[in-house]
């Protein structure tokens, strides 16, 4: 059955609406930080460091949501998990719209954040669980929409500057109209909470954590760095536009890969995206190339991860929600750490390290889903 042919189920066609609606709103919500800032530092008067504890305890929300999501929707529901988390994203927003103190401005931070990672892994899991065999289909549709809501969310600010505070209070009204969505939602059959604590369950989960960690920190690390790696050669600007192009062929790749991931198992796509990704980064070493190589990393790398969480809730369908919770939290640690090491290494030596860096860390990635796919026989 095609998404096309799933989606005439009005059950499926609410949750993909549901979803849809909910991933545009987290990815303009998450990417309405930085250039939101040059206005909050001036409704404020902060410095720069000050400013950048909104995004701090965006991540700290987000991390502890996910967490907390996996744990809670075995217990209390997918449909009640996501409503308290769209609550918590409404409240921040609303707090960051009209707050009159900086410390309250973080506080909302920190709540969107909360909401943000239940969302995030309770729409991934439900998304996934319910599309079944076409759940890799379905999340890399998913996490597209999230890359429109990036691309949304800091056009709004443009459009509103210098007043910030509107685009939070229209997440809010978002995070309102979700909530009703979410009232309608159908409740899937409860998963199991018995753990399975054998050592054959415990290596696979392990190995996805570290496939998540490495390709999250190398996907931020290639966001972070590549503008730094090609500011000598195209200048400021032209490198800056790479960036852009990987972050745009990121989300192109995950709608082409909807298609590709109907055809062929969730493995075999993520351990083909590494390969072709690992190949794209390559070619960032030599200088002319490296333009065509930015693009090419975010158009082959796009389906890891959406693709890969398919994959996991495979191996894991009866403790979907609390491993996906732990692989998704990693994921985060890593582009928390890596590009930060990226930088120590630059430091060290030049910028002529960073496509060796990232084209090591997909390789990394490789390696680690293949000893997944053999151990999984």
């Amino acid at each position: 059955m095609s998404l096309r042919a799933a989606a005439t189920d009005p059950v499926k066609r609410h949750l993909l609406l549901t979803g849809f609606m909910s991933f545009i709103l987290i990815g303009a919500q998450q990417a309405m930080y930085g250039p939101a800032f040059p206005a909050l530092r001036e409704s404020f008067g902060l410095g720069a460091g000050q400013v950048g504890l909104m995004v701090s305890a965006h991540f700290t929300g987000a991390i502890i949501g996910i967490i907390g999501g996996g744990l809670a929707m075995p217990r209390f529901g997918f449909r009640r998990s996501l409503a308290l988390s769209a609550v918590l994203l409404l409240l921040g927003a609303l707090a960051v719209a009209i707050a009159p103190l900086w410390s309250l401005a973080l506080i909302g931070a920190l709540a969107i954040g909360l909401g943000f990672g239940g969302i995030s892994i309770g729409m991934n899991v439900l998304v996934g669980l319910g599309f079944g065999a076409r759940g890799a289909a379905a999340l890399n549709l998913l996490n597209a929409l999230y890359g429109l809501g990036a691309v949304l969310g800091p056009l709004l600010i443009a459009l509103t500057l210098p007043n910030y505070r509107l685009p939070f209070l229209l997440s809010a009204v978002a995070a309102a109209l979700l909530l009703v969505l979410l009232a309608k939602l159908a409740e899937p059959e409860a998963p199991s909470t018995s753990p399975d604590t054998s050592v054959s369950a415990l290596w696979p989960l392990l190995g996805f954590v570290l496939l998540y960690f490495l390709y999250v920190g190398g996907e931020v690390g290639t966001g972070t760095w590549s503008t730094t790696h090609l500011a000598n050669s195209l200048g400021p600007a032209g490198a800056a536009s790479v960036t852009a192009l990987f972050w745009g062929a990121l989300t192109v790749g995950r709608l082409l890969a909807v298609p590709i991931s109907i055809r062929f198992s969730a493995p075999r796509v993520v351990i083909i995206a590494a390969m072709l990704g690992s190949a794209a980064l390559a070619l960032t070493h030599a200088t002319p190339l490296a333009p065509l190589g930015y693009g090419l990393a975010g158009l082959f790398l796009a389906p890891i991860f959406p693709t890969g969480l398919a994959w996991l809730q495979q191996v894991y369908r009866a403790k979907a929600a609390q491993v996906s919770s732990i692989v998704i939290a990693s994921a985060n640690f890593g582009g928390v750490l890596i590009p930060p090491l990226i930088g120590l290494a630059i430091e060290a030596t030049s910028t002529a390290i960073i496509p060796s860096l990232l084209t090591l860390s997909t390789l990394a990635c490789l390696g680690v889903a293949l000893i997944i796919w053999r151990g999984r026989g």
